[in-house]
């Protein structure tokens, strides 16, 4: 984890690759908190365009493996 934040302070880009996207309308899917959720996939979507780099390094972070 420290390298990671140290990476953060050095504003190094990175990329988050989502191998399956949800392929649902977004303005389809009832909004939940920090999300909206998708009745197809039965699962949160989080739109990390929206959100600053460590605010995604933070959603990771604090998942419990539940990120797919």
């Amino acid at each position: 984890m420290k390298s990671l934040l140290l990476s953060m302070k050095r504003r190094i880009p990175f990329k988050v690759d989502i191998p399956v996207p949800c392929t649902q309308s977004w303005n389809d899917m009832n909004p939940v908190d920090n999300g909206r959720y998708c009745g197809h996939c039965s699962k949160k979507v989080i739109d990390f365009t929206k959100l600053a780099d460590h605010e995604v390094v933070r959603i990771f972070l604090d998942s419990s493996g539940g990120i797919r």
